[in-house]
Formats: C-alpha cells, structure tokens, sequence
C-alpha cells in the first residue's frame, strides 16, 4: 500500500519528467524522452554486441524477462526485449517506465513496496492523471477503447485509470494543472485520433485476467 502522500509525491515527480518534454504526445515512450542524468535505455541485443556478452548471458538462459536495470558507477542502463515493441508495445512502455521508476525513486531494495511504487510511476508517465483528466473534460462520454486509443496503453491500465481518477481539476497541484492545461489544448486540436497502437490488425497485449473486463 502507498500512503497518499508518497502518491503524491510520485505524481508530482512523474509530471515535472512529463514537463519539460518538448515533444507533446499522449502516447508516451521513454525512450523518446529527455531524461535527466546518466540513462541509457538499450536493447539486450546491442548491449551484448557492445559488451562482448552474449544474450544467454544477459538473460535467463536466453528467456527475455520484461526489462531489468544494470548500475555501472553513475550511469544506469535499462535493458529490455526488443521484440516486444512487435508484440507487445504497451507492455514495453509501461515496463520501461516501471524501470525508470526504479531509478528516480532510487530504490535499493527489491521488494514489493519497491514494485508497486514503481508501477504506480509508470501509471503516472503512460497516463498521468492531470493527462487523463484533460482528455475526460468536457467528455464524461469517453469509454475504456478511446482511453486505450489515446494513450497506448493496455486494456487493464486504461480500466483502472477511468475507475480511480480524481476529475476534479482542482484536487490537482499546479504543476499538474500546468500538464492539464498543456494536453487540453492537445486533445481539443486532436480529438480521439487513434494512435500507432491503435491499429486493429496489430496484436494487441492485455495485461488482464478478468475476462468480463473486456466484453
């Protein structure tokens, strides 16, 4: 459990990142972003040619996990399957978020306070509510597909956006009101235009169990 004011710390930490990007999208990739300090985001592919290692050493016996984060001295190297930007690109994008979470939150510990902190910032990058908010203004009509559309993200991740959003504006800091007011105006020129992961002949992962969820 995360107590509120760490949420809200996280929430404030994920939207000064969101802030000073200066290309504005609602599907959002770190690997597109300008990330402060030393971040380097790499494939296992070319970082084993880099390196000299080979993927079964960098991996589980050749088995991809999501992504993990390797620390030499200052610099931190996320690295992650590539072919999951084929197969599962929502899934990539909130794992390499989760990642980076790992690293602004500078965790030490592997545990699953840690986890679920860094889930909850990769929420915060792939669909920060201040975003969500944005988008639902002015149309309360706005179902689970238009959120997925516009965001990129999985069915699980938009289901549980729309279900524990705050909409009112004015429980949100004035930074996130200053995201507010930058995608507003983004989504008032670009109205539920689908996204590159939006395309129904592409596979699409769902990070869910519940069946019901998606009828």
């Amino acid at each position: 459990m995360i107590e509120p004011e760490r949420k809200s710390y996280i929430r404030q930490l994920a939207a000064r990142l969101l802030l000073i990007q200066d290309k504005l999208t609602s599907v959002i990739d770190v690997r597109d972003m300008n990330l402060p300090g030393a971040i380097r985001i790499l494939p296992f592919e070319k970082y084993a040619h880099i390196t000299g290692y080979t993927v079964r050493e960098l991996t589980f016996d050749g088995v991809y996990n999501d992504g993990y984060t390797i620390i030499a001295g200052d610099t931190r190297i996320v690295l992650y399957n590539a072919g999951y930007d084929i197969t599962c690109p929502q899934r990539l994008r909130f794992s390499l978020a989760h990642e980076i979470g790992h690293i602004f939150l500078q965790h030490v510990e592997d545990d699953a306070q840690s986890e679920e902190e860094a889930n909850y910032f990769a929420s915060q990058i792939v669909a920060h509510d201040a975003i969500a908010v944005a988008l639902l203004t002015g149309n309360w009509g706005v179902d689970l597909c238009i959120v997925r559309e516009q965001f990129g993200v999985s069915w699980e991740t938009a289901f549980i956006k729309l279900k524990n959003i705050n909409r009112n504006t004015h429980a949100y800091t004035a930074m996130e009101y200053q995201l507010w007011c930058k995608y507003k105006q983004l989504f008032s020129t670009h109205r539920y235009r689908k996204n590159k992961f939006a395309i129904s002949s592409s596979p699409v992962y769902v990070e869910c169990d519940d069946e019901e969820m998606l009828l």
